[in-house]
């Protein structure tokens, strides 16, 4: 565990970085070189060195402060502290968008740069000096180790020691560094409080929407299943003793196939375009869908259907069109769709006799289709309610007629 930096990739990972850091300082420096060198004088003997003046270096660091706050660096600021330093939380980062994100994106620059500066430059003498000091023993005599070391009474042999052990202190130092800096990375450039709430809000938008396609395919694609299947085999038990009855049988079957692809294709341009808006049916095309379910109907609705907001005639088709496959599953064949309205409210009711299929889910209080039916009432701020009453099943909805879409 104590040797892990040693050999751990990490360690040097975010060793490149910090080098990395202290390259991108260095056009700074160059410049505040320049400016030096204008306003106090030409160059001196020194002057190649003077880039690496430490008053030179702090000098220029409110510079680097202010080019943190004012260019778009922290995506490419995230990507290196993701990439080589390791930082995890990072995936939602975006551009600065308020003087609070600019702070912390400046700020971060500002360690990067003022922290790689300084451990690169550890680096580029500390590392060349260790292996002067290693090599030591076997060097040649000729004045190069004596003239580094002058005044210091080094023996050769300590050379081999001492390296090794201050290369792993190096270490150590970065590993250290890099694991403190790894953690202000996820705070400094990890998505804000703003970042998040609209992360958070397209979750949500995202979420609202596969719910709303899932209750579309539930109650269209949904209800053309059930009726084929009751009219197919309704069609295979008098095959050989009404012809005509299965030609209209097949029909049906059919025309609800052709219609639940075209429902199908409809919700899947939702799917790829997300500027379409999917009406579907209305109530205006309630009496086909009663006269090809299937079932023995009794009905008590107006003729002809109320005109209604488009918003509120395809909720109250897709109640219906729930409320009838429900009676086609679990009924015995047979069902009474009310529709009514009065006193500003659209209300309607559909009831059929439990068959022996319902039982069990009669027992069971529901299922999703009544889920997405008490959903889209709840929308228009209307309510529904279903369940068994005296061996029957009764779905109920109140609609109010001035409901918001």
């Amino acid at each position: 565990m104590i040797l892990r930096p040693l050999t751990s990739a990490a360690t040097y990972r975010g060793w490149l970085w910090l080098i990395v850091g202290g390259g991108l300082v260095m056009p700074f420096m160059l410049g505040a070189e320049v400016v030096r060198i204008a306003i106090w004088g030409g160059p001196t003997p020194t002057a190649v060195m003077s880039v690496v003046d430490p008053v030179l270096f702090l000098a220029c660091l409110p510079v680097v402060a202010l080019a943190g706050a004012l260019l778009p660096i922290r995506p490419a600021s995230a990507f290196l502290a993701r990439t080589l330093l390791g930082a995890t939380g990072l995936t939602e980062t975006g551009r600065a968008t308020g003087w609070a994100d600019r702070s912390r994106q400046a700020g971060w620059l500002l360690i990067h740069l003022g922290v790689g500066g300084v451990l690169s430059g550890v680096t580029l003498a500390l590392v060349p000096f260790l292996a002067l000091v290693a090599l030591l023993p076997v060097l040649p005599d000729r004045g190069l180790a004596s003239g580094v070391l002058a005044g210091l009474e080094w023996q050769a042999w300590w050379g081999p020691i001492i390296a090794p052990v201050a290369a792993a202190g190096l270490v150590y130092v970065v590993a250290g560094t890099g694991t403190v800096l790894r953690r202000a990375a996820e705070r400094m450039l990890g998505p804000s409080a703003a970042d998040r709430l609209a992360a958070s809000r397209a979750r949500e938008r995202r979420l609202a929407e596969r719910n709303r396609i899932a209750r579309e395919l539930h109650d269209s694609v949904g209800h053309a299943l059930s009726v084929v299947t009751v009219q197919a085999e309704a069609a295979d038990r008098v095959f050989d003793t009404d012809p005509e009855f299965t030609r209209r049988a097949l029909r049906i079957v059919a025309e609800t196939a052709r219609d639940a692809v075209a429902e199908l294709d409809q919700v899947l341009e939702v799917l790829r375009d997300e500027t379409t808006h999917h009406a579907g049916p209305g109530l205006s095309a309630l009496p086909r869908l009663l006269a090809e379910s299937g079932l023995r109907l009794t009905t008590r609705i107006p003729d002809p259907m109320p005109e209604l907001p488009v918003h509120l005639s395809r909720e109250a088709y897709r109640i219906v069109q729930e409320s009838v496959t429900n009676a086609l599953r679990y009924g015995d064949g047979s069902a009474t769709v009310t529709i009514t309205e009065t006193e500003g409210w659209l209300r309607i009711e559909v009831v059929n006799p439990i068959g022996a299929a319902g039982m069990t889910r009669a027992g069971g209080g529901g299922g999703f289709g009544l889920a997405g039916l008490t959903e889209r009432a709840a929308i228009l701020g209307g309510e529904v309610h279903g369940g068994p009453r005296d061996g029957r099943w009764r779905v109920s909805a109140a609609l109010p007629l001035r409901s918001a879409p």
